[in-house]
């Protein structure tokens, strides 16, 4: 949501800088998986995931999703 150049600051506090979640390592991400539904009420998962890094606020845990810079790379290549 308030994202301003590189940096994204939380909807409720729009001063504060949200951090991003990852362990404290930069070569990591959060992944969510792609399932669809078997017969109606079982589910799957595909081979497929998307890459997620996750930014929190630290006064009240608000937290925002942005797909990773690859990601956003490769959806990029696909408009192509």
């Amino acid at each position: 949501m308030p994202r301003k150049g590189d940096k994204v600051y939380c909807i409720n506090h729009p001063d504060e800088e949200m951090v991003i979640l990852n362990e404290n390592d930069v070569n990591t991400f959060h992944a969510i998986r792609l399932g669809f539904l078997k017969r109606g009420y079982n589910y799957g998962m595909h081979d497929k995931s998307t890459g997620f890094d996750v930014f929190s606020c630290k006064q009240c845990g608000y937290a925002e999703f942005y797909i990773t810079a690859k990601e956003l790379e490769l959806l990029n290549e696909v408009k192509k």
